[in-house]
């Protein structure tokens, strides 16, 4: 083999190691290429997917402006844009003197939640003090509105309740606010619907738990009441009274009417009895005449004998005739002649 062929074979090789590794070079880019997509690509999902826990609500801000709430599920937002804010603010509400938070974990709680201010001394239409204790339950609905668009929001609550409640107590007077707790309620829910409504909540309902005056009015009150209720239990007692006496003379009217009616029934059934026992005598006694009479023509009849002016058969018949439609007359035995052969 000359020089010149080995030089050749030797650029060859050079040649083919350089192709094999400028091979291995560009897979080995492509490989760094596609895992770097796809590390992007598994970032974009983890920073856009979000996902919120049951019964709370987050923010999502994009490029530091307020931009949508998302709630318990899976969410899509755009990455690097959009950003979940983790709410720092104080959004607290009010229960039994104390405050309860209404943010958990940078989270907006859903849940209905009250607010249960102390109670308020206002004054009625005729000025009187009364004591009223309100209980407002709510519930948020836009977190975005009460985060940026309240500041303090117990504060602002409580205030926009006492305000209201100092209007609707302002309409009744001492008397008639006691017995108006349900219209008073209904009022006081009318009154905040639409204050509350810019804020990002919605009242539910809104309960009386007390309305009472002040510890003078109050024994004034109860004094009254006292007398009240004692002079409706004189009255009802003498009511009772009348009914009784009412009762025993009906009673007693009723018993002289029986007794009056028992009498007389008593003088007509011995009146009748009379009657049927006279009938009844004048009937035996006429029924043992016609017997004796009968006896009487029978012998006669049987002597050939017979009353004058009747025939055989009518003497046999029972020695009577008709004398009448309804009577029967005997014939007297004296009439009677011999009867003929």
């Amino acid at each position: 083999m000359s020089k010149y062929q080995s030089q050749q074979m030797t650029q060859r090789g050079l040649l083919n190691i350089m192709n094999n590794n400028q091979l291995n070079v560009f897979l080995e880019s492509d490989f760094v290429l596609f895992g770097a997509i796809a590390l992007l690509i598994l970032v974009l999902l983890l920073k856009g997917i979000k996902v919120a826990p049951e019964g709370r609500a987050k923010i999502v801000e994009r490029l530091g402006r307020r931009n949508k709430t998302i709630f318990p599920g899976i969410n899509i937002i755009i990455p690097f844009v959009d950003k979940v804010k983790i709410i720092n603010e104080t959004v607290t509400t009010k229960v039994r003197g104390m405050s309860v938070s209404l943010v958990d974990n940078g989270a907006m709680i859903l849940a209905e939640q009250r607010m249960d201010p102390d109670s308020k001394l206002l004054l009625a239409k005729d000025n009187s003090q009364i004591n009223v204790d309100p209980v407002v339950y709510f519930r948020i609905t836009e977190p975005a509105k009460l985060v940026y668009d309240v500041q303090d929001f117990e504060e602002s609550f409580e205030t926009l309740i006492e305000t209201t409640l100092r209007q609707e107590v302002g309409k009744y007077d001492g008397d008639t606010i006691i017995t108006s707790r349900d219209t008073l309620g209904d009022a006081l829910k009318q009154g905040l619907l639409e204050a509350a409504r810019n804020s990002g909540i919605e009242i539910r309902r809104v309960e009386i738990e007390d309305i009472s005056f002040d510890a003078e009015v109050t024994r004034s009150l109860s004094d009254a009441r006292q007398e009240e209720l004692k002079r409706r239990a004189e009255l009802v007692a003498k009511k009772a009274e009348a009914e009784q006496l009412t009762l025993a003379a009906e009673a007693e009217s009723k018993a002289l009417l029986l007794k009056a009616e028992a009498e007389a029934e008593a003088v007509r059934l011995t009146a009748q009895a009379d009657f049927d026992a006279k009938k009844i005598a004048s009937r035996s006694h006429l029924f043992a005449t016609v017997q004796r009479t009968r006896r009487d023509c029978t012998r006669l009849c049987s002597h050939r004998q017979i009353p004058e002016g009747k025939s055989r058969s009518h003497c046999r018949s029972g020695g009577f005739e008709s004398a009448g439609k309804d009577r029967r007359k005997p014939w007297s035995i004296s009439k009677c002649i011999d009867c003929p052969q």
